[in-house]
């Protein structure tokens, strides 16, 4: 499904890695999102209209809870454009490193 995520970047991600440190380590995958149900007791939103290490139209607030994050320091990337700005955003805000 996507990269690992930073378990800082939200309080059930951080749950989830602690259930399973696969997703914050190696890859978010369906056992992780499974888990945010099980575990958070939480259903996944849907998923983003673009990966959040391409640039390209503002991203939904709340499709990934690095997308949360990065909105929260910076509403212009789910308001107006995901530019190279919010890539940046996702390195500081989430931990992961967009090439």
């Amino acid at each position: 499904m996507g990269v690992a995520l930073a378990s800082a970047c939200d309080p059930c991600v951080a749950q989830v890695c602690a259930f399973d440190s696969f997703c914050c380590t190696t890859e978010w995958d369906e056992v992780c999102r499974s888990a945010v149900t099980t575990v958070c007791g939480q259903a996944c939103p849907d998923t983003c209209a673009h990966d959040i290490c391409t640039t390209g139209a503002a991203l939904q607030y709340g499709c990934n809870p690095c997308v949360t994050a990065v909105c929260d320091s910076d509403s212009f990337c789910c308001t107006d454009a995901w530019d190279y700005y919010c890539l940046d955003e996702v390195f500081f805000s989430c931990g992961i490193f967009c090439p």
